[in-house]
Order: C-alpha cells, then sequence, then structure tokens
C-alpha cells in the first residue's frame, strides 16, 4: 500500500497542488464539456451585450423562456466588467468563467474534506480523498467548466457536508423532526408553526361558531402547551428557558439582519396597505363593498403579527411578548387624535420603552425584558392619567 507520509506527500500540499492544477485547467482548457456552454450562456450573453445574434436565432428554449437566467447573468456581467475595463475578447470571458468554476469547485471540495476530515482514519486516507477530489482526470477537467450540472454537483456537495455538520450540532432527535420539516433551527420551526396556527384560527373565527375572545384563547393555549411539550420532551428543557423569560442581550448578528430584514417588509406592507387595512377594521361589510380583498388582507395580517411575535419571543420571552403588543398601542390610544398619530405614536412608545429599558437593566443589573414591559406600563398609565385629566 502507498505510504503518502513517506513520500513527503501531505494534505497541505495536496490542496495547494489541487489548487494550482485548477488553476491551470482554467486557464488552458479548451472547448466546451457540452454545446450548451456555448449556445445557452455564451450566446445568449454576448447578445445581450452587443445585440447578436438576434433573438430569433437562439436556441428554442430562451423562446419559450424555460431556461434559468442565472449562468446567462453571470456571463453577462463578467462581459460588462471586462468591457469597463478595456479588456473584453470571448477568450477572457471564458477563462474568468472557467477560473470562478474552479474556485467553486475548489471550495466544494476543501468543504466537504474539512467535514469529513476526522472521520477518515489516518492520514493516508485523507491524502488519497483530496488525491482523487483534485487530481482524477476527467474531475480536474470538469472542475473549471461553466455548465449548470457541475454548479448543482457542487452546490450539492456543500448541502451534504452543511447536513453532516448539523446533523453533528443537534441531537439525533431534533435533526430528524427538522428534515421531516426541511429545516432544522427552531426558531424557523416556530415560525412555520405560528403561521399555520394564526390561519387556522383566523379561519375559525370568521366562522362565527365562537366568539373572538374564546377563539384566540383556545389557541394561545393550546400553542403554549403544545410548545412546551414538545421542547421539554427527553427532559432537555433548560436550554429553552429563555423563550419563556427571554433573553435580548443574547441576539446575534443574522439575527439581528434577520430582524431588520422583518422590520423592512413589515413597514413596506404597513406603506402600501394602510388605508384598505384600516377600512377593513371599521367595517369589513364596506370594505369589500368597495372592492377591498377583506379575506386576503386579514390573512396577512395575521401571518405578519405571528412572524413578527416568533421572531421576537426568544429575546423578550413568552410571558412579557403579549404586553409588548398591548401596551405601547394602548399608550398611544388615550392621547392620539388620529389613526395616522395612533400608528406613529405606537411606534414611538415601543422603541422609547425598548431603549429605555434597555439602559435601566443594563445600570441596575436587571432582566431587560420584563423592564422594557415596566417601561411600557409607566407609558400607558402616563398617558391614562393625561387622558382623564385633560377629559376632567
Amino acid at each position: 500500500m502507498i505510504s503518502f507520509e513517506r513520500l513527503g506527500i501531505t494534505p497541505p500540499r495536496l490542496i495547494w497542488a489541487g489548487c494550482l492544477v485548477t488553476l491551470l485547467y482554467a486557464a488552458f482548457s479548451l472547448g466546451t464539456y457540452h454545446p450548451d456552454e456555448h449556445f445557452q450562456i455564451l450566446e445568449y450573453a454576448h447578445m445581450k451585450l452587443f445585440g447578436t445574434p438576434t433573438p430569433d436565432h437562439l436556441p428554442w428554449e430562451y423562446l419559450l423562456q424555460m431556461r434559468p437566467g442565472i449562468q446567462p447573468f453571470v456571463a453577462w456581467a463578467v462581459g460588462k466588467g471586462l468591457l469597463a475595463a478595456g479588456i473584453y475578447s470571448p477568450f477572457a470571458v471564458v477563462f474568468v468563467l472557467q477560473l470562478l468554476s474552479g474556485a467553486l469547485s475548489a471550495a466544494a471540495l476543501l468543504f466537504f474534506y474539512r467535514t469529513v476530515r476526522d472521520d477518515l482514519r489516518d492520514e493516508n486516507a485523507r491524502c488519497w480523498f483530496l488525491l482523487l477530489g483534485f487530481f482524477l482526470w476527467y474531475l480536474a477537467y470538469l472542475h473549471v467548466h461553466f455548465n449548470a450540472e457541475m454548479i448543482s454537483g457542487n452546490l450539492l456537495l456543500l448541502l451534504a457536508a452543511l447536513t453532516m455538520r448539523c446533523h453533528r450540532a443537534v441531537g439525533r432527535r431534533e435533526f430528524g423532526r427538522g428534515v421531516l420539516l426541511g429545516m432544522t433551527r427552531y426558531s424557523a420551526v416556530m415560525v412555520v408553526f405560528a403561521i399555520v396556527f394564526a390561519l387556522l384560527m383566523n379561519r375559525i373565527r370568521h366562522s362565527r361558531l365562537s366568539s373572538t375572545d374564546t377563539v384566540i384563547g383556545v389557541f394561545s393555549s393550546c400553542g403554549v402547551a403544545l410548545g412546551l411539550v414538545l421542547l421539554s420532551r427527553g427532559g432537555d428543557f433548560a436550554k429553552y428557558q429563555s423563550l419563556l423569560i427571554g433573553d435580548i442581550l443574547s441576539i446575534s448578528a443574522p439575527e439581528l439582519i434577520a430582524l431588520a430584514v422583518t422590520l423592512a417588509a413589515v413597514a413596506v406592507v404597513w406603506l402600501l396597505c394602510f388605508n384598505q387595512l384600516h377600512a377593513v377594521s371599521i367595517s369589513p361589510a364596506l370594505a369589500r363593498s368597495k372592492g377591498i380583498p377583506v379575506g386576503w388582507l386579514d390573512n396577512l395580517f395575521v401571518v405578519i403579527i405571528a412572524v413578527v411575535v416568533m421572531l421576537a419571543i426568544q429575546w423578550v420571552g413568552l410571558l412579557i411578548i403579549n404586553a409588548m403588543l398591548i401596551l405601547p398601542a394602548a399608550a398611544a390610544r388615550n392621547v392620539a387624535g388620529s389613526m395616522r398619530s395612533y400608528h406613529l405614536l405606537a411606534l414611538i412608545f415601543g422603541l422609547f420603552s425598548g431603549v429605555l429599558g434597555l439602559f435601566l437593566s443594563y445600570f441596575n443589573a436587571v432582566a431587560a425584558g420584563p423592564t422594557i414591559v415596566l417601561v411600557a406600563a409607566a407609558l400607558f398609565f402616563g398617558t391614562f392619567l393625561l387622558r382623564d385629566k385633560n377629559r376632567g
């Protein structure tokens, strides 16, 4: 059996040599693996850049709009960049595309290697893995070709590596549940269940078989009970305790991005649908007579509420989230003179409660979530007394 150690061959050296071979293939590999690389990608990008060939001379798939546009767009972007730099040529476009494809292939192979490295029994097995992955002649040739099959294969390899890492990061039981739902993060599962519950609750509420208060009470209690049962199964409930009391200081950068995207989406919906939602809240029958899609807007509203609650619940906590939904709006209602001022004041009160509550909790070494709620409650009682005084 070949001993790579005796030959002075190590995994790092194979990685460097493999990347160099991939670069050489990208520079000197001629022709196409399949005619589609030219007729379905390069030719269409050339038409977008220079107007030739005309659409009538493109393959029939484009006339039927059945080809994805990602690869032609990448080829067009590369050509556009080369034109701007004054170094455009068809050969330069092909070289850059092959270089990008080679980089993706090398990255996917190395990511998978780092995932399974500890599972390979010794250094010799790791060297064989890298040797076959980089230097097997047809793989070295295919790595640099800019076609859909190679890109999808690399993405599949990345997905396999991510799946293996997720399997190791969570327990087998949690991973199995995540696979069934197509996700491995419990926060995403919570959002999906919240949307389903919200739509089902809305459907039953409109059936008029029970009052709105009864439906909300039944679904909220059942939802909380079901969540606690599922999370406590197996006796490992301690890691989910933050869902009850919240931990706003534990938020990470990706979670902040998710919240920012959600905020932007809610703001867009509010700006586009404010008048329609206002009409539906006042009189659904009148709104329906004006051609407003009452059912669709109602479902959209409950879905937005469900998503916002599920995203915020792990930082605010289940026991406090209801107060944060009600108190800023209730305080704004005490002093608002119009619907628009009502919305604006509710937003201001919510932001003020959050910022001041964080400051107070930090300097007094107390829980952030309850402190924010206490500030919001103080705003409510203050505006209530102000309204009562003005009436008197």
